[in-house]
């Protein structure tokens, strides 16, 4: 998995992904800062994300949308 995200990094055109997890509800969001620069974060379940922004066609969705209807496990409290 690290070898892939590497590779992500080097995309060019690339400036934002996100790591949606299948063994609990946990989404890592990864942008691009600037050149070679990366910002990673952990979502709050209350938020919603923006995707896109930088295109000028953004799209908003929930965390909880993206585990609509799963039987993925609700995050541990902290």
């Amino acid at each position: 998995m690290i070898g892939v995200l590497i590779a992500y990094k080097l995309l060019g055109s690339l400036s934002e992904y996100m790591i949606v997890h299948q063994a609990q509800q946990r989404i890592e969001l990864h942008r691009r800062v600037n050149e070679g620069s990366w910002s990673a974060r952990i979502l709050n379940p209350s938020e919603e994300i923006v995707l896109g922004a930088s295109t000028g066609r953004p799209i908003t969705v929930s965390f909880a949308e993206i585990y609509y209807e799963t039987e993925v496990p609700e995050p541990l409290s902290e």
